[in-house]
């Protein structure tokens, strides 16, 4: 049988094809999106009336793809089948049309030229055979078939070709491939997410052992890759990726490597945002590129927010082992930066105020001393000899600390500044408050901070927002903190733990910085446009310029290479 180019018509319940096109006033779903179908039309018909037939005939119709129906409730599943076979790719449903009585069909139609060679099913033999091959070729290995292969159609290349369905095991996990004689049409995995595990630092390179950690929403490909995080390395760079075909990710054996940095880096992202979201903080749902080498950033970290259609992104740098040792292996780094991309759901105006990225900062360190129970912050990073250190030798920075705002314009830097901030926070836990409630108090205070916030409604929101979520259970031991750390000196308005429901309404009434300081007679410090962040990226370097926050409030000057 010669191929016939063909239009399609849906009538009775099957599907004619018809040589001569379709004729005005005919129905054709493939130009409809949202065909309305009468209820007539959805009644299947065991036999044509004869009369139908040499009408059908006479305009060269036959009856070649059938509709087979599967009802309940007024809903329908539209299967085609030819030839006694189902065109596997292609299931319509039909749904209630409340307004005629009738109904919707969607779904993914096919070609509108579609062409029927009299296609035959394949040799299952050769069919089996197609298949090993092309995993061969990948170095896949099939490990069992799952049920018996299934006959049906598929269309490429505008026509009808015969197949078979294989459903087996890979990786121990379900696939599922489309194969003809001599092509693999298709091959998709049979599952959503699944879990791997890494073996990594539970803290960072100072650890005597490694941890196994359960990765979680894995998609399931082979590479440190979900639906929120993804590893990545600059185009041009000669990098391996970790790649594991049984998501078992090991490289501590080669603690030097890139792949044991990158394990490192994906699976600390993943336990932080574990960590947030067991606070029921909402967290940004976009996904989170993590560059563990080849940036061309060194002795730096930094978080990248996003902008134009750009991902946001964790750029680890490399470490010359005098001024930083090994960022990548130090767990709380990669906290650190996974921090703001927390704060930046709603702080994001960092330009407008030097006290905005001083409170991005702060939290950021505070949300990581949280979470691992120490106030040291990256203590694997500090060689003896650096001055980079807050804490020569030992801790990047620190929350053990009495710093107050009286020292902020001596501090100079957002980094050095927003100890005030982690430093408070820190010392709520003397006064009987767990550490997790004290970051549950802090996440609610952001949600109530306009864009470009400043110290003061800082001061505020963690005051109302202890009394959202405590009842201000909590308002005397935060109110003297605030006193202590000189961090409610420019509030013109009274903070009162007597009054923390009228604070709650008065810190409501706006959310931009603007507006704020006009309606709750607030003081605010004089701004600048350029501290503690700026603008990554010339034409020369790897990284498209974009708004960035760092690990540390300068970048030094870098050797030509990793250490060895």
């Amino acid at each position: 049988m010669m191929p016939s180019q063909i239009k399609l018509l849906l009538a009775s319940g099957v599907i004619f094809v018809t040589s001569c096109g379709g004729e005005e006033g005919k129905i054709n779903p493939l130009k409809a999106p949202h065909l309305v179908l009468t209820n007539v039309l959805l009644n299947p018909m065991e036999n044509l009336p004869n009369q139908f037939n040499q009408t059908l005939s006479s305009e060269g119709l036959s009856p070649l793809l059938k509709v087979n129906l599967d009802s309940e409730n007024d809903y329908h599943d539209v299967k085609l089948s030819y030839a006694g076979h189902p065109l596997c790719e292609y299931d319509l449903r039909a749904s209630p049309n409340e307004a005629n009585g009738g109904h919707y069909l969607q779904g993914r139609y096919l070609p509108k030229d579609l062409l029927i060679p009299d296609p035959k099913i394949p040799d299952l033999t050769s069919a089996r055979s197609q298949l090993l091959n092309y995993l061969s070729q990948n170095d896949w290995v099939m490990e069992k078939e799952l049920s018996e292969p299934k006959p049906c159609y598929v269309v490429r290349d505008q026509e009808l070709q015969g197949a078979y369905q294989l459903s087996f095991l890979m990786d121990n996990l379900p696939h599922l491939a489309l194969v003809g004689e001599s092509e693999v049409f298709l091959l998709e995995k049979r599952y959503l997410h699944v879990e791997g595990t890494s073996v990594v630092y539970e803290r960072n390179a100072l650890d005597t052992k490694t941890v196994e950690v359960t990765l979680k929403e894995l998609d399931g490909v082979g590479f440190l890759e979900g639906p929120y995080l993804k590893t990545a390395y600059q185009s041009g760079t000669n990098y391996s990726k970790a790649f594991s075909n049984t998501l078992k990710f090991d490289y501590s054996d080669e603690p030097t490597s890139t792949e044991f940095r990158e394990t490192m880096v994906y699976t600390h992202a993943q336990l932080t945002r574990d960590w947030v979201t067991s606070l029921e903080y909402p967290l940004l749902q976009s996904q989170l590129l993590l560059f563990a080498a080849g940036s061309g950033i060194y002795n730096n970290a930094v978080y990248l927010f996003g902008e134009n259609g750009t991902p946001p992104m964790i750029v680890i740098g490399e470490a010359d082992g005098f001024i930083f040792n090994e960022l990548a292996l130090d767990a709380d780094v990669v906290s650190h930066e996974y921090g703001h991309h927390v704060i930046y759901r709603r702080i994001k105006g960092i330009n407008q105020s030097p006290e905005t990225t001083m409170i991005h900062e702060g939290l950021a360190d505070f949300l990581t001393f949280a979470r691992t129970g120490d106030a040291c912050l990256a203590e694997s990073v500090c060689p003896k000899s650096s001055a980079a250190c807050q804490v020569r030798g030992k801790c990047l920075r620190t929350a053990d600390n009495e710093l107050t705002m009286s020292e902020y314009d001596a501090l100079q830097q957002p980094h050095l500044r927003g100890q005030i901030l982690s430093g408070f926070l820190w010392d709520l836990k003397d006064q009987g408050m767990a550490l997790s409630d004290i970051a549950k108090i802090t996440l609610n205070a952001l949600e109530g901070m306009p864009s470009a916030a400043l110290v003061v409604d800082f001061a505020i929101q963690i005051l109302a927002a202890d009394y959202r979520l405590n009842n201000g259970a909590h308002c005397p031991a935060i109110l003297s903190g605030l006193e202590t750390r000189q961090l409610n000196k420019n509030v013109e308005i009274e903070l009162d733990c007597t009054k923390l429901a009228e604070l709650d309404e008065l810190s409501k009434e706006d959310t931009t910085t603007e507006k704020t300081a006009t309606k709750n007679n607030v003081r605010r410090r004089e701004t600048s446009s350029n501290d503690g962040c700026g603008v990554i990226g010339t034409q020369n370097q790897p990284l498209a310029p974009l708004m960035w926050l760092v690990l540390v409030a300068f970048v030094p000057l870098a050797l030509p290479k990793r250490k060895s």
